[in-house]
């Protein structure tokens, strides 16, 4: 990676935090508090739930918001105005989507990339668990997160 890279990837994962607290404050009226980082070689993502992003251009990265279900569904039905037990799985793969779509829009923009990075169409995966892989040369920063309803684990490779 050479230092305009490494300058990149250091922006981009200091506005994620930003973005995420923005993104759950403003779509879901939920405080997200960090409460734990850390750092692994690869990215590897074991959870009952997953929306990943991947960011490409001038900068490539995989992003992924992930989850037990059950938090998860908490947070998602805050997002799009569904009470829990009336969400479907199509209801939580959608909103899990769209809000890794939103944190990643939001990082993107908060770090000045508008212009330099483009995101691919969100996907989600869902299990007991599931394991979802990204081949990546970078490290791979874990952030976790616990609001009123939940935690959540944000995996940034950028």
């Amino acid at each position: 990676m050479n230092n305009q890279e490494t300058d990149i990837s250091k922006r981009l994962l200091e506005c994620m935090h930003a973005s995420v607290t923005d993104t759950l404050s403003t779509m879901a009226f939920l405080e997200a508090k960090l409460i734990n980082t850390q750092t692994m070689d690869t990215f590897t993502c074991t959870s009952q739930v997953a929306g990943l992003i991947y960011l490409h251009g001038n900068h490539e990265g995989m992003i992924a918001l992930t989850g037990d279900r059950s938090d998860i569904v908490q947070i998602v039905s805050k997002v799009i105005a569904l009470p829990a037990e009336k969400m479907l799985d199509d209801d939580i793969m959608d909103g899990v989507s769209e809000l890794i779509n939103m944190i990643a829009g939001g990082m993107k923009s908060k770090a000045g990339l508008s212009s330099q990075a483009n995101l691919a169409p969100p996907i989600s995966v869902m299990g007991t668990p599931s394991l979802t892989q990204w081949k990546t040369s970078s490290p791979t920063n874990i952030f976790t997160f616990q609001t009123e309803v939940g935690k959540f684990q944000v995996y940034a490779s950028v």
